[in-house]
């Protein structure tokens, strides 16, 4: 999929956009079918099963916005009880993901996580 190159700079996006807010706890960078491009998280947490449930995600969504005609997916935001879950395309066919703390800056996440996004789209792959 990825050269260990584009592997390693697409690990160093996801780091730094971890690194720049404590309330991240997850960034990955998947493909739509659900295959883990590149991945910043947790050691405890399984990054294939997290792609494995993005693609569900995302192929829900995109039959979603595609029946009720409100154009291409840009990105998906999840909100639970005690967090968010974030996925926006980064790049044709990708998404980057993340999950954040419910006590997160929303809004400055999503800034961050689009500056992410733009970033990995053009490591291309």
């Amino acid at each position: 999929m990825l050269s260990p190159v584009m592997q390693s700079q697409a690990r160093s996006i996801l780091r730094e956009l971890r690194a720049g807010s404590a309330q991240i706890e997850l960034t990955a960078w998947v493909s739509f079918d659900g295959f883990v491009l590149a991945a910043a998280t947790e050691a405890n947490v399984n990054a294939d099963r997290i792609g494995a449930m993005c693609a569900s995600l995302l192929a829900l969504s995109r039959r979603a916005t595609k029946e009720i005609d409100v154009g291409e997916l840009k990105q998906i935001i999840l909100g639970g009880s005690s967090g968010i879950m974030l996925l926006i395309e980064a790049g044709t066919g990708r998404a980057l993901t993340l999950s954040a703390e419910s006590s997160a800056n929303l809004g400055r996440i999503l800034l961050d996580a689009r500056k992410a996004a733009m970033r990995l789209a053009e490591l291309g792959g």
